[in-house]
């Protein structure tokens, strides 16, 4: 890793591994600004455009990571969409987060209000779970995932072919190893042919062409469809996508409202894919103060989103819908995935923990579970007529 206290004294620096050097100074201009700063306007309301200002951008400028990934290669998601992506940040490769810390840092502290001392738990006992068995005549379905990134090997942004394929390779021999009911099965895109392809994305349970803005921007759709596929079980409740936005994916869902059976096979896959990861020779990355690292900002730490579609059509069109969520820690979204910006959706919602960094994979889920309680009941109530304004103005924020 690099000493950020050396690449604050020097500037900028090209490699690591090998050493450390003075890039070239910034061309002498009469300018201000770099002619490269991107012109950010009021449309701008992501968290890179915050805090990447003028001088920061020429302090930035000139350095490298080992895999050669600039700022500019990090910023380009954020500046192409103004407003649609909160961090606005794409780290290129695990240096990234070193290497451009002084951009990195206040946009991940804000984005998840992680204090710069902080240190970062894991905890996969799902013994220790409470509650989570939830009424179907409101939880529909449950999921948990959460993302990995190879050591070693860039991001999905820089990859080269070769590196996509020994991602690929590395994960198809980990998942060989899954025993009971996780073995299953892989199969590249094109092994699965496009009617597959087609209908396990009808099911929700598979990614679909990279044509997404972030995913554009973020050059993750580079030699589409070659070394990207999934492995899943026969019950088709354990997945793990390849080199879709990051190197890896662990998906674990089902029917109803048991997450606590879903957090249980998530935990068991994820620990044996670990096992079959390093059983190769290689890890995962994990970062000192962040924890495992992915593409995106906002899935760093854990990486966990634990999920239900839950029927609360009268709580969500109570004004104090999004008011109450905030309080708890949660996201709300329609049901068609990331980009599904809905706000009618017939009373379904995908309602998720909003945290993934500084909180362990057990507590992320706790309040996932704590929050969906706390939403089922006071829909229950709404059904029977009773007022819930003063409950929801009472509660306190959590932490």
């Amino acid at each position: 890793m690099f000493s950020r206290k050396a690449l604050s004294a020097f500037g900028a620096f090209v490699g690591t591994s090998a050493s450390i050097v003075l890039a070239k100074e910034l061309h002498k201009t009469d300018a201000n600004t770099h002619p490269d700063y991107p012109p950010f306007d009021e449309a701008y309301t992501n968290l890179m455009a915050k805090y990447l200002t003028p001088e920061l951008y020429k302090q930035l400028k000139y350095r490298r990571t080992t895999f050669g990934v600039t700022v500019d290669d990090v910023i380009q998601a954020g500046v192409d969409s103004p407003s649609r992506y909160k961090a606005g940040l794409l780290a290129g490769d695990e240096e990234s987060y070193d290497v451009f810390w002084e951009l990195f840092d206040p946009v991940i502290n804000e984005r998840h209000g992680y204090s710069k001392d902080g240190k970062q738990e894991h905890d996969l006992d799902h013994t220790k779970l409470e509650g989570g068995l939830f009424d179907e005549k409101y939880v529909l379905t449950a999921r948990v995932r959460t993302g990995r990134s190879l050591r070693g090997v860039p991001m999905t942004s820089h990859c080269t072919r070769g590196q996509r394929k020994l991602v690929e390779d590395v994960m198809v021999k980990a998942c060989s190893t899954l025993t009971g009911e996780l073995a299953g099965s892989y199969k590249s895109i094109g092994e699965m042919g496009i009617k597959m392809h087609e209908q396990l994305i009808k099911e929700h349970i598979m990614f679909d062409k990279p044509d997404a803005p972030l995913m554009l921007s973020g050059m993750m759709h580079k030699d589409w469809p070659h070394y990207r596929g999934m492995f899943w079980n026969p019950q088709k409740t354990f997945m793990v996508w390849v080199n879709e936005e990051d190197h890896y994916r662990f998906v674990c869902m089902q029917n109803g409202g048991n997450i606590r059976q879903v957090f249980e096979r998530f935990a068991t896959g994820v620990l044996q894919l670990t096992k079959g990861v390093e059983d190769q020779g290689y890890s995962f990355m994990k970062h000192p103060h962040y924890g495992y690292l992915t593409c995106c900002p906002s899935n760093i730490g854990t990486g966990v989103r634990a999920g239900v579609h839950v029927r609360i059509p009268k709580m969500s069109k109570h004004p104090q819908f999004r008011e109450l969520l905030t309080k708890m820690r949660l996201d709300a979204r329609g049901t068609g995935g990331v980009e599904d910006t809905s706000t009618d959706s017939g009373g379904v919602f995908d309602i998720s923990n909003k945290d993934r960094l500084g909180k362990s994979e057990l507590q992320l889920v706790q309040i996932c579970v704590n929050g969906v309680a706390k939403l089922v009941e006071l829909e229950k109530q709404l059904e029977s007529g009773g007022d819930v304004s003063s409950s929801i103005s009472s509660m306190p924020y959590l932490k």
